[in-house]
């Protein structure tokens, strides 16, 4: 546990004044008990019902717990410890230095909560296993009572309550329906940046320590900028609710080195000397740029195509 960082504020952005607090502290707005290690990345938030304004607010610790806070329309406002996926061992000593990335399911009605675990302090630690989680938060209904009610219920998700994604079959049921996780199989392998979910597959980058260096022809004091790989989890077909629940999983091993940078979507278009405004249906090449994951200085192709649209604006 720490004393400091464990806190969440929300200040005015015009004048900075203070304006809630949520934290273990007496004096808080909302003070939460079980709120002890820091949350050093960014905090999530959610419009739940659509009306332009915050509803939710998700967060991860350095002590493997995962937040929610709802922000109720009359003022009140309850925390909830959707996961806590540290038992204190040393093997599964999970931090969460990245933050919760969420996307919504219509076919689970459903938040799904993406994030992977790594000691970003010290990259270098093998000393326990990290992995990367999928988890489905199915409290979405707009009606506060109702909300509250289910929230008061709810059961803190730990790590033998999720499936492993290797072995769906043998999943128990209530498993399956809380989410999953991947193992990262590498020795000392981490995930340090955040996630991005585009199209019901999730892409993050993990970092590997070199653990022996003392090749042939390379000397012990030479620099071990460790390895790195931008993994795809593909839950298309990930629906407890319907049976058979299938997870797709690629690695792809990167030529750059050290921790990478958080993925991002770029559309390059398939045909560089393309015209983009040709109005040809993507039959030119002008309107259909190839899906393409931009990971530090690779950009990765997905193969898949989408039309695009050549927008201007201008400030007034």
């Amino acid at each position: 546990s720490h004393s400091t960082g464990n806190a969440i504020y929300i200040v005015d952005a015009l004048t900075g004044d203070l304006l809630w607090t949520a934290s273990p502290d007496n004096s808080a707005d909302l003070k939460i008990d079980g709120m002890t290690n820091s949350i050093v990345s960014d905090i999530t938030a959610v419009d739940n019902d659509g009306n332009g304004t915050t509803d939710i607010l998700y967060a991860a610790d350095t002590g493997g717990r995962i937040w929610r806070i709802d922000l109720f329309s009359d003022g009140d406002a309850k925390a909830t410890e959707i996961a806590d996926l540290n038992d204190g061992s040393v093997a599964n000593n999970t931090r969460f230095y990245t933050s919760p990335v969420v996307s919504y399911s219509a076919d689970l009605d459903s938040y799904i909560l993406a994030i992977g675990s790594g000691y970003r302090a010290h990259p270098l630690v093998t000393d326990n296993k990290d992995r990367f989680f999928v988890i489905i938060d199915d409290k979405t209904t707009i009606d506060n009572t109702e909300l509250k009610q289910e929230l008061n219920t709810y059961k803190t998700i730990e790590l033998d309550d999720l499936a492993d994604s290797g072995n769906l079959d043998a999943a128990a049921n209530p498993d399956l329906l809380n989410g999953f996780y991947l193992e990262l199989e590498t020795t000392g392998e981490k995930a340090l940046t955040d996630a991005i979910i585009a199209d019901n597959v999730v892409y993050f980058g993990t970092y590997s320590p070199v653990v022996n260096t003392a090749v042939e022809g390379q000397e012990s004091c030479s620099a071990a900028t460790g390895a790195t790989s931008l993994y795809s989890v593909d839950f298309s077909e990930y629906n407890p609710l319907k049976g058979n629940p299938v997870v797709e999983i690629k690695q792809t091993e990167l030529q750059q080195t050290g921790i990478p940078a958080e993925p991002k979507i770029v559309f390059p278009p398939s045909d560089p000397d393309a015209d983009p405004d040709t109005d040809g249906e993507g039959a030119g090449g002008g309107n259909c740029a190839s899906l393409a994951i931009l990971i530090g200085s690779e950009s990765i192709a997905l193969g898949a195509c989408t039309s695009v649209t050549r927008n201007y604006w201008r400030e007034l």
